[in-house]
């Protein structure tokens, strides 16, 4: 393939559309090629939008490859050529990104780009515990919640929920035992049992 669409995200707003953006340029630079503005169409994060980019981008002669930046307008960008009667992988090829498994169920099947799961969930946790680190120095310097936090966390509660003494965080270890099970009965409330 020397001649590739993109159907990218809103490259404004989203920092995630940007970052794929930017590694698909680089995909591309790597492979001696580069992406004429008129082979990148924008499109939301939908079915539909994926349709109608990939109906824009077949506008553009030459056209082999298509690379959306999810499955979801991917799926719809497959549906496009479709109507329009063009076969995949024999006529033009498309691949999406995010490995969603309903890819696997449609004809042909959908290649896709997997990201990785633990991967994410692992910085995603890093930067949370980041976050909370960072939130409990500004609160007071010496890591305790002001005392309307317990409060709001125990009203919430209504006293009445069983505690988890076991669950702790960095957050709650300056408070009061009360406080502390009240968070996390809060905690469980807010996310489920």
């Amino acid at each position: 393939h020397r001649r590739i669409g993109v159907i990218a995200g809103d490259l404004s707003c989203s920092g995630p559309s940007r970052l794929r953006y930017e590694g698909c340029l680089l995909a591309l630079e790597r492979c001696g090629l580069t992406l004429p503005d008129e082979c990148c169409a924008t499109a939301r994060y939908a079915f539909q939008d994926g349709y109608d980019a990939a109906l824009r981008l077949l506008e553009q002669p030459g056209l082999t490859a298509i690379f959306a930046m999810s499955d979801v307008m991917a799926i719809g960008a497959m549906r496009a050529l479709h109507d329009r009667g063009l076969r995949i992988p024999e006529d033009i090829s498309v691949i999406g990104f995010d490995g969603l498994e309903l890819g696997e169920f449609y004809t042909p099947k959908l290649t896709t780009i997997r990201q990785q799961a633990s991967l994410l969930v692992d910085r995603g946790v890093a930067l949370l515990l980041g976050t909370l680190e960072r939130l409990r120095l500004r609160i007071d310097g010496r890591g305790r919640f002001p005392g309307t936090a317990g409060e709001a966390c125990r009203k919430h509660c209504g006293g009445n929920r069983p505690s988890f003494h076991g669950l702790r965080s960095p957050l709650s270890q300056n408070l009061p035992e009360s406080r502390k099970n009240g968070c996390a009965d809060a905690a469980v409330s807010a996310f489920g049992r």
